[in-house]
């Protein structure tokens, strides 16, 4: 168990550990406002005080915690701007060529799965590299020799296990000049 209340119902999260709604909901808050860009689980494993450490995803977050709607929009708005801001952050020293940029800001604002219209270029999370969506599933490689990074093209979160990413909410753009 992540908290000791004995009382109010806990969620077992998907790395076994367990937590009140409530707790979860104010963990994710305070992790939030840190500008953490992924939500982990807090256990605390040993008296050395290592934690557990497993990424929980957005879905069984907002699923879990104790917010209303409005608080679910909010939430992932704010952890699609850390994750965004920390990319940046961690690629100053990759810099996408003028051409691969204006691609970006030229494309269209909303992505709509099947339509030709939709939303055509991303730039990898992890390396920047330029990715084009032609069609098919939301799954992207990166195919940048020293990358591999898998994603979803909609929420630029990694692609994993457990994670519906047909459910997905479309992250912000990733250039602040868009």
């Amino acid at each position: 168990m992540i908290t000791l209340d004995t009382v109010e119902p806990r969620a077992k999260m998907a790395c076994g550990h367990a937590i009140t709604p409530r707790a979860l909901y104010d963990y994710c808050w305070c992790e939030l406002e840190k500008g953490s860009s992924k939500i982990t689980c807090p256990y605390v494993t040993n008296f050395k005080g290592e934690t557990c450490g497993y990424k929980w995803n957005r879905q069984a977050i907002t699923l879990s915690a104790a917010m209303s709607k409005t608080e679910k929009m909010i939430f992932q708005t704010k952890l699609d701007k850390n994750r965004i801001k920390q990319q940046e952050t961690e690629s100053k020293n990759v810099y996408p060529d003028d051409i691969m940029i204006s691609l970006l800001h030229h494309s269209p604002k909303l992505y709509v799965h099947g339509q030709t219209n939709g939303l055509r270029h991303r730039a990898c999370p992890k390396c920047w590299s330029i990715i084009e969506h032609a069609d098919g599933c939301l799954s992207m490689t990166c195919q940048y020799p020293s990358c591999g990074f898998r994603f979803c093209f909609r929420c630029l979160d990694e692609y994993g296990p457990g994670v519906d990413h047909r459910k997905c909410l479309q992250a912000p753009l990733q250039f602040a000049s868009d």
